[in-house]
């Protein structure tokens, strides 16, 4: 038997091994960014793990147990071009410093939502310049859990329960983005004699202040006639016109039949805008075509909802403005703050989708890290107050700060709820006051059915779930029989299944980025992509198809 165990185990950890060193061969080919010089910012959401110029030679460090278990976004590896010597192989030593972290956080490796970048440093010129220089790992996580960081996380809340706007104001989880984008590039860009510093980008024409003011022109534009309202009308309208190189627009086309209120409802809108920034050609503005498809609806949620050459916008950078903070704020964000437009987050969007549900209580983590999404969910609660479809805000943050081995399925606790929803702003607050969580996995389904447990009007729960979370409960899935739509927030690339499995095998929606994703018709053996990731059913659990790429 003993035997036996024993070739198990070298089986398995063979297998690891193997699995580990093909994960870090695909992360040597992904492409490489290029700055002159890495500056240390130092903030909470940061550690830098350096190694020796030129060498694999790392110091252990007081941070690797936080590390251990913290929840991590991204891993920056940062290197130097220089090479005193030309048959340097670079290549084996980016591989040995990989080795050296898989040895160290083997869990880095297997997590395939860790996104991964490589950065070169190109401004060192001679040896002696390297110590100037970082080299090693960049670890970008969400803060480690202790009382300080979370006490930041309530104050910042609660300045903006005081006063809830359209911009909420959080510290900068990822300080070194800005130093890679300024200088970025391709890996389709070929090289020759013109750097390419020195090349004029083209760009196509663009409202003048972006795509995410184009969807609040529309909104704000596209007056509903009487016939549309009446009829229930819900169309897509295709269109063309032209930017001049001065930016006005002219020759407005429609590409289909559409009714004459719909002609005249889109033709005002256009005539109304104010002139585009023209396109850019080899430097200079030039004359070009836009194609817009642009939704008319009854329904005013909907309305203005547009495509571009029918490919979504992108409004992840431009609901970005520059903060405001009250000068008597005491809170330290260590790094420039980032302002973000809550109307565009998953979760606000999301609201405005369930919000024809009735009769449906919230569920909602608040542990580390989730203070943008609270902050969405509070907005759109206190814009709607006298309509909310809410029947109970229900908040847990795993535990009250248990011990791991104290944390019992189906018993966890950490559990606040509360009907008023004038008290959610300090139900909120307790939750939090008491810990939060201090691990990955979290407590979903024991609060899911607190709700439905304390809330007798409650026909359907809305679990606004963290997917960089796993549900450590979904053993208790079987015990809940309402329907749970899942509300995900974070989720840049991969979905969790478990989060899929909830909302399916409950009856509910699964809700993503401002979109339902349809699982009811599923049945075994069925694939379902959702933001470019196979996921099949087999009648029971989803399991991701993943041909084991990098996410960069």
């Amino acid at each position: 038997m003993k035997f036996s165990f024993l070739l198990f185990f070298l089986f398995f950890t063979y297998f690891l091994f193997g699995q580990s060193e093909t994960k870090i061969e695909s992360i040597l080919k992904i492409p490489r960014s290029q700055i002159k010089k890495l500056e240390r910012e130092e903030s909470v959401s940061v550690t830098y793990l350096p190694s020796v110029f030129s060498e694999s030679k790392f110091q252990s460090s007081t941070s690797f147990t936080d590390l251990k278990n913290a929840t991590v976004l991204k891993i920056y590896y940062v290197y130097t071009q220089y090479k005193q010597n030309s048959d340097f192989d670079q290549l084996a030593l980016d591989r040995k410093r990989l080795v050296w972290l898989n040895s160290n956080f083997p869990h880095f490796f297997s997590d395939d939502f860790i996104q991964w970048e490589i950065v070169e440093q190109t401004g060192c010129t001679d040896f002696t310049q390297g110590d100037d220089y970082f080299h090693g790992f960049v670890i970008l996580h969400r803060p480690f859990n202790n009382e300080e960081n979370r006490l930041k996380e309530i104050e910042l809340l609660n300045n903006y329960f005081e006063n809830p706007t359209d911009i909420f104001t959080e510290p900068l989880l990822d300080p070194i983005a800005d130093q890679v984008g300024k200088t970025s590039f391709s890996s389709n860009i070929t090289t020759g004699s013109t750097s390419s510093s020195a090349r004029v980008k083209n760009s196509p024409a663009k409202f003048p202040e972006g795509e995410f003011a184009l969807l609040e022109f529309f909104q704000d534009n596209l007056i509903n006639s009487e016939e549309i309202g009446l009829k229930r009308v819900d169309v897509w309208v295709d269109v063309k016109f032209n930017v001049n190189a001065d930016g006005t627009i002219d020759s407005l086309n429609f590409i289909g039949d559409y009714s004459t209120a719909i002609r005249d409802e889109v033709t005002y809108a256009i005539d109304t805008m104010p002139n585009w920034k023209p396109a850019i050609e080899n430097g200079k503005a030039t004359e070009s075509t836009v194609n817009l498809q642009i939704r008319i609806s009854y329904y005013g949620d909907l309305l203005g909802i547009y495509t571009r050459d029918r490919q979504k916008p992108s409004f992840a950078d431009e609901t970005k403005v520059n903060p405001v903070l009250k000068e008597d704020s005491d809170i330290n964000l260590l790094v420039t703050p980032e302002a973000i437009n809550v109307k565009s987050t998953a979760v606000y969007k999301g609201l405005e989708i369930i919000c024809k549900e009735k009769n449906v209580a919230i569920v909602m983590d608040v542990t580390g890290s989730m203070t943008t999404h609270i902050a969405s969910m509070v907005a759109w609660i206190k814009r709607h107050e006298g309509t909310t479809p809410f029947t109970s805000f229900t908040f847990f943050n795993d535990g009250d700060g248990k011990a791991t081995k104290n944390k019992k399925i189906g018993n966890t606790g950490g559990i606040y709820s509360t009907k008023n929803v004038r008290e959610i702003d300090k139900t909120i607050q307790a939750a939090m006051l008491k810990g939060s969580g201090g691990e990955t996995p979290e407590n979903d389904l024991e609060a899911v059915k607190y709700a439905f447990d304390n809330d007798e009007n409650a026909d359907a729960v809305l679990l606004i779930g963290d997917n960089y979370s796993d549900v450590r409960d979904i053993s208790l899935l079987n015990q809940i029989n309402k329907p749970v739509h899942v509300l995900l927030c974070a989720a840049p690339k991969f979905v969790r299944c478990e989060y899929l499995k909830i909302a399916k095998e409950t009856g509910g929606t699964f809700i993503l980025n401002g979109a339902i994703i349809e699982l009811a018709s599923l049945v075994k053996g069925d694939v379902i992509m959702i933001q470019g990731i196979d996921y099949k059913y087999d009648g029971s659990d989803f399991e991701m198809d993943y041909k084991g790429g990098i996410y960069y």
